[in-house]
This record gives structure tokens, C-alpha cells and sequence, in this order.
């Protein structure tokens, strides 16, 4: 949340989610910067696909097990970021792997300028 409110950017929660999404939860969950994030409930993952906002661009899924530096990726306008889980249970992997820059571990990251 903090990361979108940040960068402007709206956030989606697909349902369910593995943390409480109710009013209050949220709501303690945002602290300060709970009105710059706009919040978009998503039912499930077939409606996070269908969104008309995935028409554009590419689905970026973030990931600490993928073998490209998020400092070398490059991200285009209309691209949707991907954090959590990469794969819920029972789903099928897509024959097209969308790309993946690696989300750094704390030795891994480039020291801050």
C-alpha cells in the first residue's frame, strides 16, 4: 500500500487474500497514507485478468527466485506489477511466462546513493 500511495499508482487486492481486507483493517493498515492509494477489489483471478486495465501493457510478476536484477529491468508505460504469490493452487501455468525482474535480497541490493 505504501509503495503505491508513493507512486501514484492504484492498488488491486484479488480476493481471497491471506490478510484481513475489512474497512477497520485497512484502514489501521494505511496509517498516513491510506488517501493518496486508490484501493481496487479485485474477486478473484479471473476478474484481475479480465480487468480492462490489463488490455496494455504487461503483467510484471516480482519474484526473489528470478534470474534478472530488478536494476536491470526495464518497465514500460501500462505495465501491472505483480507482488505475492506468484501461483495459487490448482491453477495452471501459462505457456507464455510473462517477464520477472528478481525483487533483491537486502546483500543483493545496490547500496543507496
Amino acid at each position: 500500500m505504501r509503495l503505491c500511495a508513493g507512486l501514484g499508482l492504484p492498488l488491486e487486492v484479488v480476493e481471497p487474500c491471506g490478510f484481513p481486507l475489512s474497512d477497520r483493517a485497512l484502514r489501521r493498515a494505511a496509517m498516513d497514507y491510506g488517501a493518496l492509494c486508490k484501493l481496487v477489489r479485485r474477486s478473484d483471478w479471473r476478474a484481475f485478468l479480465e480487468a480492462p486495465e490489463r488490455r496494455a501493457g504487461r503483467l510484471v510478476l516480482f519474484t526473489t527466485r528470478a534470474t534478472r536484477p530488478l536494476h536491470d529491468f526495464v518497465f514500460r508505460p501500462g505495465d501491472t506489477l505483480l507482488f505475492g504469490r506468484e501461483r495459487a493452487p490448482g491453477r495452471r501455468r501459462r505457456r507464455t511466462r510473462p517477464p520477472r525482474p528478481a525483487w533483491p535480497s537486502r546483500s543483493e541490493r545496490p547500496p543507496a546513493r
